[in-house]
């Protein structure tokens, strides 16, 4: 490389060079850097001995991770708060199964029903494939960098599901779908005692016939079971590294493959598992919308508009509350969750 001038800078501009080794700024067309460029300085020698000074600024990382807190607190009450729902839902089970209509009363016209056969073993095969999900599905959380926001993010949407499901099978009865399943003898009674018996059943059995536990009729028009399968693969695909399109492939099959089951086994209407697939889809993409669309709502009035639609739905106070520190997307990564042996186990940034 040939030696640079010693009285004039690449651009025509003379430099401060002299004979002694001081580092001293530019005289003119001195540009200011920002605090967190950095700059890299060399230092070329004329052929008369005297030196110049060139600093080269280095534009800023192209990957700017954020960092968030974990907002332990929030992730409890959002926890709570899914709770809550779930709970609501197990006492208007209890509450319906008085209301539902005699197994005397057909079920009601369905296209699956009159082409595929009943298959009664089917339903327990679902419930292995939803067991299975949810696992994978909290082992996923608990290995995820930003553990805590995605867990609260999770209990949130299921809370609003769960909400909405319950509203669904209180206002509505339907005539079971299955001429062979069992359902409990009603007690003709209302009671409290009645309902929290049913609902501490209802509880010990995580609300799953597998267990022998659910025996109690009335549950339709928001199938439970689609709900939890559809929210499994959505959290597989959002959360997991982008380059596991096996996973995504897998979890996409075998949550097809457990709402099929279902109906096989006349667990729920086909209407059931088209309005939980419908409702569970939304509200998990709006979510994340919004997420997605608060950095660009300040400088972009697309962005504006549509999150001032988005921002209509009922639980949009909750997303307020719970996302207002977490103001950009959350990046895939991965770590070993416990202090030991973390310091030993490299952290995964896959994405």
């Amino acid at each position: 490389m040939s030696s640079l001038n010693a009285n004039h800078s690449l651009g025509g501009e003379p430099l401060c060079c002299n004979g002694n080794q001081e580092k001293r700024p530019l005289l003119r067309g001195e540009v200011p850097q920002p605090a967190s460029t950095s700059v890299i300085s060399r230092r070329d020698i004329a052929s008369d001995g005297t030196t110049a000074i060139i600093q080269i600024p280095l534009p800023a990382p192209e990957r700017a991770e954020p960092r968030y807190k974990p907002e332990k607190l929030k992730t409890l009450v959002a926890f709570l708060w899914s709770s809550l729902c779930l709970i609501a839902n197990l006492f208007v089970l209890a509450y319906i199964h008085e209301r539902v209509p005699p197994r005397t009363v057909a079920p009601l016209p369905d296209i699956f029903f009159d082409i595929f056969p009943v298959v009664d073993r089917a339903l327990d095969v679902s419930e292995i494939i939803i067991i299975a999900s949810v696992w994978t599905c909290i082992l996923l959380i608990i290995l995820h960098r930003y553990r805590w926001i995605v867990f609260r993010r999770v209990s949130i949407i299921m809370g609003s599901l769960y909400a909405m499901r319950a509203i669904t099978m209180l206002v509505t009865q339907v005539p079971v779908a299955s001429t062979t399943y069992f359902c409990s003898p009603k007690a003709n009674s209302t009671s409290l005692s009645v309902i929290f018996q049913r609902v501490l059943k209802l509880y010990t059995g995580f609300g799953l016939s597998i267990n022998g536990q659910h025996t109690y009729c009335g549950d339709y028009i928001f199938s439970g079971h689609t709900l939890i399968l559809t929210m499994c693969f959505l959290i597989v695909k959002e959360y997991s590294p982008q380059r596991c399109r096996i996973l995504h492939i897998l979890f996409f099959c075998t949550s097809c493959t457990g709402v099929f089951l279902v109906l096989l086994a006349r667990g729920h209407y086909t209407i059931d598992v088209i309005l939980g697939y419908y409702v569970t889809t939304r509200v998990f993409w709006i979510y994340h919308s919004l997420c997605a669309s608060q950095l660009s709502t300040k400088t972009h009035l697309s962005s504006q508009t549509a999150v001032s639609y988005l921002s209509r739905v009922w639980w949009y106070p909750l997303f307020l509350y719970f996302e207002k520190n977490v103001t950009g997307p959350v990046p895939r990564q991965y770590e070993w969750p416990l202090p030991w042996p973390r310091k030993w186990l490299p952290r995964s940034r896959i994405s």
